[in-house]
């Protein structure tokens, strides 16, 4: 094969990589999974009795967990109760991490060996769950916090909190 050939070869490979990049279609949409943990009970350490609260599996070394941190931020701000659980993680990069992107969390908890992570069934971080003021899963986000699913979230925490009881009908679930 010649050098021109080849050359051609190699153009006529970038060309088809190039347009099959450009045609195949970016989702947009939040990457909530409807797992098998919706409407199941959150262990009881990552529940704060009473409260609609946002259950976030992050970790220091977790380049999108970074992305995300802003939106957890301005989550409680808005008083809403954010547990954080630091997947497989070591303390003292938790604490370095807190304390140079700020901490929004209520409550803290480590998960060194992924126990907790394993009974939300979680795959890899970042991954939150809204649970309810009962202590139900009812959303989960697979992947890092967007703009779009933080939208979606905060109407149905107002409903889950506004909800009398355990029903997931009276937050419209």
């Amino acid at each position: 094969m010649t050098a021109t050939a080849r050359l051609a070869a190699l153009a006529l490979v970038v060309l088809l990589a190039a347009l099959v990049w450009h045609f195949t279609p970016v989702d947009e949409a939040p990457r909530v999974d409807p797992s098998a943990v919706i409407g199941k009970p959150a262990p009881q350490d990552t529940v704060i009795a009473g409260r609609v609260t946002v259950v976030n599996f992050f970790a220091s070394w977790c380049v999108p967990c970074r992305a995300e941190h802003p939106l957890l931020q301005r989550l409680a701000k808005r008083a809403i109760a954010v547990v954080g659980i630091a997947y497989k993680d070591k303390p003292d990069a938790i604490a370095a991490y807190l304390e140079g992107m700020g901490d929004p969390y209520t409550r803290r908890l480590a998960d060194p060996n992924g126990e907790i992570a394993a009974a939300f069934a979680v795959t890899g971080v970042p991954d939150s769950f809204l649970i309810d003021q009962h202590g139900r899963i009812r959303y989960r986000v697979a992947g890092p916090l967007t703009e779009t699913n933080v939208r979606e979230l905060l109407p149905l925490a107002e409903r889950l909190a506004r909800a009398p009881d355990d029903s997931a009908a009276a937050a419209g679930l």
